[in-house]
């Protein structure tokens, strides 16, 4: 009797001890399913803030000391307020040329480490589509950059060319230009330099303030760009909301920093300056495109899909313009 009595004690203080532990066990799950609920807001805003830097980084990358205001839109090329970039535009030196000597196209074996919808590195790829040059494409990670460790310069697009690395978008295609089309930077058409300088120094900067403008423009901006790269559901949704929220905060300081009063305003603006800069001419380099073609195009082509690029082609001239440039690089791709 004693015996048994201390077997049901025995079990009691078990089946206690149990269903304390079964009760702790989900009191602690549900206190960490509640925690992780802020864990999981801190990694939202941690990957906004990933976004924004990379997003103000990548708007800076290739940017030079210059504001928009010290250009002078007639003549773009009188810097006098900012940095002289010339370097961009006319090369000191070109170490491709050594690489890629007598070396047919399909054997330059380039490599472009590249954001999808970067306006600079649109550009990139509108030059290199046009000229029919072979490429593969490295899509880089906006927020780990890891595809570009083996590189101190963080910012895209980087070309790597037969073991030579090749950083900003201007001088990559002043450089390969000079392969392709067997001229010296120095020879170019200055015309054809003012206005690649103008993209670079003005017409770019226009395109973030717009297509950020509003917070339901930012989010379709980022699920335009979650779509373009492919990118994974924690990343769309990170971007959609955190980033698309950081944008919409740093347009405006980008307006000012600009001096861009009316967003529409400014890209109409520019779209209008390039009109009267063509005039009847199909491109502005006459029957085909130039490298001036191909940078504004490059940059326009970023924000295709969104309703700013929409607006510009609605409510101005620049469409037959835009359409004969895609074609001509649609036709030399074939």
């Amino acid at each position: 009797m004693l015996r048994s009595r201390g077997l049901q004690h025995v079990r009691s203080i078990i089946t206690r001890a149990t269903t304390g532990t079964r009760n702790a066990s989900v009191q602690f799950t549900q206190t960490t399913r509640t925690n992780r609920i802020p864990q999981l807001m801190g990694l939202i805003l941690l990957g906004g803030a990933a976004y924004y830097t990379r997003q103000v980084t990548q708007i800076q990358a290739e940017e030079p000391a210059i504001n928009a205001d010290a250009v002078n839109v007639a003549n773009p090329e009188d810097n006098t307020h900012g940095v002289n970039d010339d370097y961009r535009y006319v090369l000191e030196h070109n170490p491709l040329l050594e690489a890629l000597r007598n070396l047919p196209k399909d054997q330059f074996g380039i490599t472009l480490y590249q954001y999808m919808v970067c306006p600079f590195c649109c550009k990139v790829r509108a030059y290199l589509d046009y000229h029919q040059i072979p490429y593969t494409i490295v899509e880089v990670n906006p927020i780990t950059k890891s595809e570009i460790k083996f590189s101190n310069y963080k910012k895209v697009p980087v070309m790597v060319v037969q073991g030579q690395q090749l950083n900003d978008s201007s001088v990559i295609i002043s450089s390969l230009s000079e392969i392709i089309d067997n001229k010296n930077t120095s020879q170019r058409d200055e015309n054809e330099i003012k206005w690649r300088k103008w993209v670079d120094h003005k017409f770019v900067h226009t395109i973030p303030p717009n297509i950020y403008r509003s917070m339901e423009e930012a989010t379709a901006a980022f699920d335009y760009i979650s779509d373009m790269n492919n990118f994974s559901w924690i990343q769309r949704m990170t971007g959609k909301y955190a980033g698309s929220f950081a944008m919409f905060a740093v347009s405006k300081k980008l307006k000012k920093r600009h001096n861009i009063v009316d967003e529409r305003a400014a890209i109409y603006e520019c779209a209008k300056e390039w009109e009267h800069e063509i005039g009847d001419k199909p491109f502005h380099g006459g029957d085909k495109p130039n490298l001036a073609d191909l940078a504004v195009y490059g940059v326009l082509s970023s924000i295709e899909g969104l309703q700013t690029f929409h607006d510009v082609v609605a409510n101005l001239n620049i469409g037959p313009w835009y359409e004969r440039t895609k074609n001509q690089i649609k036709a030399k791709g074939k």
